[in-house]
């Protein structure tokens, strides 16, 4: 079980964006969202927020990514009435 101290969200964040900001420890943020769940959400969280390139969102799409279409018939009804469309 992790340390008590790693379930305060708040630190956790503090933590991995003092290691996101030093290239040297940019990989140590990966591995913390790796090793427990309680750090995961926060450090990914981090890292998410750190890409500056669309390179990354797009190795993370399925393969067939470009066959996907999204039309009225793939939009949840709340969307469709609180937007309009």
């Amino acid at each position: 079980m992790p340390h008590r101290i790693f379930f305060v969200e708040e630190l956790v964040i503090l933590i991995t964006r003092e290691l996101v900001e030093r290239p040297r420890f940019r990989r140590d943020v990966v591995s913390l969202a790796l090793t427990c769940r309680a750090l995961e959400s926060p450090a990914l969280g981090v890292l998410w927020a750190r890409q500056t390139m669309l390179s990354t969102l797009i190795q993370v799409l399925p393969p067939n990514w470009n066959g996907i279409t999204i039309g009225p018939e793939h939009v949840h009804e709340d969307i469709v009435e609180s937007t309009g469309c």
